[in-house]
C-alpha cells in the first residue's frame, strides 16, 4: 500500500490579553461546558472568555477529573495531579508544565473575585480529552479519550484480513472518508492482494497520542514473501491515524515512514541452476543499466524497465544526472531466485563521485527483480535497496 498523506486542519482556542479578567469581560452569551454530553456545573460561578480563550474555575474542573488540586498562596503555583499526571500552572504566568514538559499558554491563570480560573483547553487536553468550541451556541464540548483496548483488536483484524486476502473485511477497517477508501485505491489494494501472497505481522505498536476520539499509533511491521512476484521480506515503520466512532476504532489514514528490505544469509547464498542464456541476458541488462547511468543516457536507461518509470522517478534520474558525474563499479552479482519468467539479481555497486555537488561515495546492496517479456527480453521489474554503506567513513 502506497504512502498517502492527508493534511488535517485543527481549530484551536487561542488568544492573549494583557489585562486581568473580570466578570464584566465575560462574553455576553453564557458559556456552558459539557463533558461527554453532560453539563459540568460550576455552582454560582461561570466560565469566562477572553480573546477566544475560555477560563473556568479550577477546583470544579479538577474535581470532575478526580484529580487533586492545590494552590500555593505564597508562590501562586497551581498543581493538579492524578495517576502519574502532574499539571502545574502559576497565577499570572503563561508558562505551564505537564509532567515536567513546558507548555506555552495564550492566557495566564487568574483570580477573579477570589476564585482561581484556569485555561479549560489545557486541562482538558492534558487529561487526553478533545476540546471543541461552538461560538454560535457558546458551548465547549469535551470528549473523554476513547477506550484504547479496541486498537489492539483493530490491528489484529488488519493483519488477519491482509493475510487471508479478505478485501471486504480489510476495507471495512477504514473510515468512510479515508483517502484510502476510494475506488482507485481499493482497486490497487485488490490487485496487490491478488498478485502476491504475503504474510504480515505487527511486531510493535505504540500509542503516540490518544485525544478524545482520535489516536495516533506507530507500528513496526514485518512482511514475508510467500508467493507471487519476487519481493524481499521487509520491515516497515508505519503511523496510523485512527478515529473512534460507533463503538469501534477505524483507520483514517496510514503513513509509511520507512521500509527496510531484508535478506538472510541463506537467501543471499542460495545455489540455483539457471540456463546460461538467461544468466547472461540478465547480467547484460545490469551492465547496460550502469553504463547508461554513467553516460547519462536517460531514454536508453528507461528502456530497460518492464514499465516506463513514473514521472517522479524520471525526474529523480534527471536531477541526479544534472548534479553529478558518477562512476559505478558493479560487484558480486548473482541470481538468488529464478522461475523461468522471473528472476532476482542481487549485486553490490560502488558509486563514486567524479565531479559535481557534494556527494558521499557509497556501496549499495541492491536486488533487481527481472521479468522476461513476450519477446523473450529481460526487463527490470523492480528495484530494492537492501543496504548502503559509505566508502570513506
Amino acid at each position: 500500500m502506497k504512502k498517502l498523506q492527508l493534511a488535517l486542519a485543527a481549530l484551536l482556542l487561542s488568544g492573549a490579553c494583557a489585562l486581568p479578567a473580570s466578570p464584566a469581560s465575560a462574553a455576553s452569551k453564557p458559556i456552558t461546558v459539557q463533558i461527554d454530553q453532560k453539563a459540568l456545573s460550576f455552582g454560582d460561578l461561570t466560565p469566562v472568555q477572553q480573546e477566544g480563550t475560555v477560563l473556568v474555575p479550577m477546583r470544579a474542573l479538577f474535581q470532575k477529573y478526580g484529580a487533586q488540586a492545590s494552590l500555593d498562596a505564597k508562590t501562586g503555583v497551581i498543581t493538579g495531579a492524578k495517576n502519574g499526571l502532574r499539571i502545574q500552572l502559576q497565577l499570572g504566568s503563561k508558562r505551564a508544565t505537564i509532567n515536567g514538559q513546558a507548555v506555552q499558554l495564550s492566557l495566564a491563570p487568574q483570580k477573579i473575585n477570589g476564585t482561581v480560573y484556569v485555561p479549560l483547553r489545557l486541562i482538558g487536553e492534558a487529561f487526553g480529552c478533545s476540546v471543541a468550541w461552538n461560538a454560535k451556541s457558546g458551548m465547549v464540548s469535551i470528549t473523554s479519550p476513547a477506550d484504547p483496548s479496541g486498537i489492539k483488536t483493530l490491528l489484529s483484524q488488519y493483519v488477519e484480513y491482509s493475510n487471508t486476502e479478505n478485501l471486504e473485511g480489510f476495507m471495512s477497517l477504514f473510515t468512510s472518508d479515508s483517502p484510502l477508501n476510494v475506488p482507485a485505491v481499493r482497486s490497487q489494494i485488490q490487485a496487490a492482494l491478488a498478485a502476491s501472497d504475503m504474510k504480515t505481522a505487527v511486531e510493535q505498536a505504540s500509542i503516540l497520542k490518544l485525544q478524545g476520539n482520535d489516536a495516533i499509533v506507530q507500528t513496526v511491521e514485518s512482511t514475508s514473501h510467500i508467493s507471487g512476484p519476487y519481493e524481499p521480506d521487509q520491515r516497515s515503520s508505519n503511523t496510523y491515524h485512527l478515529i473512534y466512532a460507533k463503538d469501534n476504532w477505524r483507520i483514517r489514514d496510514v503513513t509509511i515512514n520507512g521500509v527496510q528490505y531484508l535478506l538472510s544469509d541463506a537467501q543471499r547464498n542460495v545455489q540455483l541452476t539457471v540456463p546460461a542464456e538467461d544468466a547472461e541476458a540478465v547480467q547484460t541488462v545490469l551492465k547496460n543499466y550502469y553504463d547508461y547511468a554513467a553516460k547519462k543516457q536517460a531514454d536508453a536507461l528507461f528502456g530497460l524497465f518492464e514499465k516506463e518509470p513514473q514521472a517522479s522517478e524520471q525526474a529523480g534520474y534527471t536531477q541526479a544526472f544534472q548534479n553529478y558525474d558518477l562512476a559505478y563499479t558493479v560487484e558480486n552479482s548473482r541470481i538468488i531466485a529464478y522461475s523461468g519468467k522471473e528472476c532476482a539479481l542481487l549485486f553490490n555497486v560502488a558509486i563514486r563521485k567524479v565531479k559535481g555537488s557534494d556527494y558521499k561515495d557509497n556501496r549499495n546492496e541492491i536486488v533487481f527483480r527481472m521479468v522476461k517479456n513476450a519477446d523473450g527480453q529481460w526487463k527490470i521489474g523492480g528495484t530494492f535497496v537492501i543496504g548502503s554503506t559509505p566508502l570513506n567513513p
